[in-house]
């Protein structure tokens, strides 16, 4: 074995191989003895204090079922299609019952909350911050993880809790040269084809357009109703702010800048039953 002496290898390697032996549900003692080392050394591995030799990390990614790129990458992802989620979870992710009702999620939408957090509080501090939650932070570097939106809005919690702002963090949206699914032209429907990638927490409606303005409503889905702490407006206004920022990126990569985005009616303030926007923008750029 070979001590680390890079932040790369330190800190990318352990998250990774905890991540997907988790995710793969299984459990140490399984992986070591496929590995052919003792428990505690893959537990030293999974903490940063030993690197595994090149067999071993390629004998790892195949009882994972994960590329052996996802070094490079620094994340798991298979880009599998979303959809709704509800019976028992083969997982070995610790996480509380709440959060895997009704999960229509992925854990990728919550990216700018979880590393904006993981950034400011240390990863050991966000780490024991979720866990106090009753939510798993491994789940973070699984980005095709289905949870619910109870964990968006734990996370909009602690971000409240530590002085982060929505405003304040990364839009969530590929950019034109990587972006999975090919830009439409329209930014509205660039916006919710985006959107639908990520959640079925949401429904997605266009309204009027015009050179000068689009409307957009945004409703919640019915599987919602059945989250028991799924109250909007007492969490503040975080996913709203969200979906504006989302919006905003959306336009200025088609070239149109927003002027003004109008709450018509608001999900997060009051007792709005959606929320429906009225975007103030100025024509595309001609080329």
């Amino acid at each position: 074995m070979v001590q680390h002496n890079t932040h790369f290898s330190q800190y990318r390697v352990s998250e990774i191989m905890r991540t997907a032996r988790k995710r793969a549900n299984l459990s140490q003692a399984t992986v070591a003895a496929k590995l052919a080392i003792t428990q505690g050394a893959l537990s030293k591995m999974e903490h940063g204090q030993i690197t595994p030799s090149a067999p071993q990390w390629f004998e790892f990614c195949r009882l994972a079922g994960i590329s052996p790129d996802s070094l490079l990458l620094g994340y798991l992802e298979s880009n599998r299609p979303i959809q709704l989620e509800e019976g028992l979870l083969e997982t070995g992710y610790r996480m509380e019952d709440r959060f895997l009702k009704q999960r229509g999620l992925k854990v990728r939408a919550l990216l700018p909350w979880a590393n904006a957090l993981k950034e400011k509080l240390g990863p050991d501090a966000f780490f024991q911050a979720c866990k106090a939650r009753g939510i798993d932070g491994d789940i973070f570097l699984d980005h095709d993880f289905q949870v619910n939106i109870l964990v968006h809005l734990e996370l909009i919690q602690m971000a409240k809790e530590n002085g982060l702002e929505i405003g304040h963090l990364p839009a969530l949206f590929p950019t034109s040269a990587d972006r999975a699914l090919a830009t439409t032209g329209n930014s509205i429907q660039d916006f919710i084809n985006f959107e639908r990638t990520n959640t079925l927490d949401f429904a997605f409606k266009v309204g009027t357009s015009s050179p000068s303005s689009s409307e957009i409503t945004i409703e919640p889905a019915e599987h919602l109703k059945k989250l028991r702490n799924w109250k909007p407006e007492k969490v503040g206004n975080g996913i709203c702010q969200q979906f504006k920022q989302t919006l905003r990126e959306a336009f200025r990569q088609n070239g149109e800048e927003v002027v003004a985005i109008h709450d018509e009616e608001c999900l997060f303030e009051g007792n709005g039953k959606c929320c429906s926007y009225r975007i103030e923008k100025r024509p595309a750029r001609s080329a």
